[in-house]
């Protein structure tokens, strides 16, 4: 009986990539499908509870330290299985009304594989 390989998804449609937070050990994965900046903060949504619509930056920090604000075209660059820290800063926004509202910027930093 011959087994049928899995077709892999081509990039373009899905992603994966592995975060940790700074006291976490164990990397959890993102699926961003698709490999987009709305895909994945979906992705952190699903894993870390962490509402798509309360995340108000997603940045990347490459190995140099330079931090970029991430959109499609940046993450386009990343590989799947590439894997970073992901750092969540929440910010107390004042809202209307006196009803403050807490928002994220969450960092991904890239690490050296060496």
């Amino acid at each position: 009986e011959t087994r049928r390989r899995k077709p892999f998804p081509p990039p373009e449609t899905r992603m994966v990539v592995y975060v940790r937070q700074e006291n976490e050990e164990i990397y959890t994965p993102l699926h961003l499908v698709p490999p987009t900046v709305p895909g994945l903060a979906r992705a952190i949504e699903t894993k870390y509870n962490v509402s798509a619509t309360a995340i108000r930056y997603l940045y990347r920090r490459n190995s140099k330290g330079i931090v970029a604000k991430l959109d499609d075209d940046l993450l386009k660059f990343y590989c799947n299985e590439d894997t970073f820290l992901m750092q969540v800063t929440a910010i107390e926004l004042e809202g209307v009304g006196g009803q403050d509202s807490i928002m994220y910027d969450i960092t991904l930093c890239e690490l050296n594989d060496s």
